[in-house]
């Protein structure tokens, strides 16, 4: 009889005690969540994201635009009649680079 309430007594401490453990950690998990998602947070979190996509949309921007004009240069050099002056800077909008074919036609249709 003794044995029984010895382990009894055993049982119910260890179960009382691991009930208080996992409660803590619930209500540690729980607090973490809730300040996670309070409106300051959510609020930092979505300027955080957003800037670093304008920022990588700007990195993109920038390659896409070297690439262009790179391709656009090797294009004008393969060119037959080099004569057409274009700027091809980093400063020059793309719209003056797009009219190369029209540019190059006249060239060659006032050469032949």
């Amino acid at each position: 009889m003794f044995k029984r309430v010895i382990w009894t007594g055993v049982g119910y401490g260890l179960g009382v005690s691991s009930s208080m453990y996992l409660q803590k950690q619930v209500k540690k998990k729980v607090t973490k969540t809730v300040e996670r998602y309070t409106p300051e947070n959510v609020r930092t979190a979505v300027v955080t994201k957003s800037k670093d996509l304008a920022d990588k949309a700007k990195v993109t921007t920038g390659e896409l635009r070297s690439v262009v004009t790179d391709t656009r240069a090797k294009q004008l050099a393969d060119a037959p009649d080099n004569d057409a002056w274009i700027d091809l800077s980093d400063n020059a909008p793309l719209a003056r680079t797009r009219k190369l074919p029209e540019r190059l036609k006249d060239l060659r249709s006032r050469t032949a």
